[in-house]
């Protein structure tokens, strides 16, 4: 797979978090859908960041506000 030059530093748009709650409120969180398909690793959590890889094959690397999903 070739980089192409013209996207470097551009990542696909990545759709506003959603949040959720388990019926019974004890579980919160969000969820975002990562654009490309690509099966996930595994992501990393550091000082306040979701630190996730755009997947095999992929160049993209996203930072995600850890309480609101937010892409930073």
């Amino acid at each position: 797979m070739k980089i192409d030059a013209n996207r470097r530093g551009q990542l696909p748009k990545v759709e506003a978090a959603v949040p959720f709650a388990s019926p019974d409120g004890l579980v919160r969180g969000w969820k975002v859908t990562i654009p490309g398909g690509h099966p996930l690793a595994t992501p990393a959590v550091a000082d306040g960041r979701v630190l996730l890889g755009g997947g095999f094959g992929s160049y993209e690397f996203y930072a995600l506000d850890a309480v609101t999903g937010e892409v930073e």
